[in-house]
């Protein structure tokens, strides 16, 4: 009896142990090693690569990823952008989010289906570039005039072909802002047309509020910042560095300022069992 005993026993840490390390191997990300951000990557892209055609994109070419990273819960984020024929343009970005066993829970998406538009240059003047900030901006200078709105767009209206509708690459602030919040922004300002259709991706309330992830590992410090201005707390995680709030539209920019912020995104969508089924 006291083998079979300790035979048992034996076979119970077994057990344990393997149970244990297959816990273990389940997890794909932990702390954010260069390794678990390129898995990120990786999956963010296949991710939506495999649904491009789905999403009425030409196809997996027309996805890039633009930014991944795995936050203090072991969850990890990958944001991508549309392209068209090698062009990037504004807006057409999609942020999923994975659990820390790889798991999707939730997704972004502002991809523009079906996009059929001629890319090749015909007007090296400098026009279109003055029709583009005009349109989003509200202001054909915006290079040499001081509006507190307009910032020197460089990258994307500079090259051949671009459509010069992407977001300000000098200035680190805008950077941390999503272009759908850019174009909220400027809707809010006055400075794009009121009739525009909003994209749906970001929520607005009645009093000009948006809903927002803002990642910050000083969750305190913004949480006061925010609610100075009249803004919700729906989410505060300490451990995820993230705050979950509406608002105000034209206190983004702002906020985008302070170090303590690294970005700001739309309110993730949660994905439903079923929707879920339909991805696999």
């Amino acid at each position: 009896m006291l083998r079979l005993a300790r035979f048992a026993f034996t076979v119970g840490l077994l057990g344990l142990f393997m149970s244990h390390s297959g816990a273990q191997q389940q997890r794909l990300f932990t702390n954010g090693t260069p390794a678990e951000v390129a898995v990120a990557r990786d999956r963010g892209l296949r991710h939506f690569q495999e649904r491009a055609i789905q999403e009425g994109l030409t196809g997996p070419s027309d996805v890039a990823v633009v930014h991944a990273d795995v936050d203090r819960l072991s969850m990890a984020h990958t944001r991508v952008q549309q392209s068209y024929r090698g062009v990037r343009g504004f807006g057409g970005e999609a942020i999923v989010h994975f659990r820390a066993d790889g798991e999707v829970f939730g997704e972004t998406n502002d991809f523009r289906p079906n996009v059929n538009v001629d890319v090749t240059p015909t007007d090296q003047s400098g026009a279109a570039i003055a029709v583009a900030k005009t349109a989003v901006y509200g202001c054909s200078d915006c290079l040499t005039s001081p509006h507190s709105h307009a910032r020197p767009l460089q990258e994307g209206l500079r090259e051949p072909g671009g459509l010069a509708v992407q977001k300000n690459s000098s200035t680190a602030a805008r950077q941390k802002l999503n272009s759908q919040l850019l174009v909220e922004i400027a809707r809010a300002k006055g400075t794009v047309d009121a009739q525009r259709r909003p994209s749906g991706v970001v929520k607005v309330d009645v009093r000009q509020r948006a809903l927002v992830d803002v990642r910050t590992p000083e969750t305190a410090s913004i949480r006061r910042m925010v609610l100075a201005w009249g803004s919700s707390i729906v989410d505060e995680s300490v451990t995820a560095d993230s705050i979950v709030a509406w608002v105000p539209l034209l206190r983004l920019e702002e906020l985008a300022q302070s170090p303590l912020v690294r970005s700001i995104e739309p309110a993730a969508t949660p994905i439903t069992n079923r929707q879920r089924q339909e991805i696999r």
